[in-house]
């Protein structure tokens, strides 16, 4: 008989994170992952806006549960558009 699958259920919060497993997007949370019990799984979630999320999954039996929750970056600092003086340097003017 062929060996039982372990289904892997992973979600995230916020939904719609991409489920990276060695370098391949599998799709996006809420997902079903099978993998054979007993064998870690190297996980990596990753949304745009979120720091990602590392964790390797183990289990037995035929299902596992997984919630990851996101943590918002920080935003981006703001582009200063005026040119930034300092005391050294002076642009020349033709007079």
């Amino acid at each position: 008989a062929p060996a039982a699958r372990l289904k892997f259920h992973v979600q995230s919060t916020p939904e719609g994170a991409s489920v990276v497993v060695h370098g391949r997007s599998l799709g996006v949370t809420p997902l079903v992952l099978e993998q054979q019990p007993g064998v870690a799984l190297p996980l990596r979630l990753e949304k745009p806006g979120f720091a990602p999320v590392e964790v390797v999954l183990s289990g037995e039996g035929a299902r596992a549960d997984f919630t990851a929750t996101l943590t918002p970056l920080p935003p981006p600092a703001p582009h200063r558009t005026a040119p930034l003086k300092t005391p050294d340097f002076e642009p020349q003017r033709d007079l």
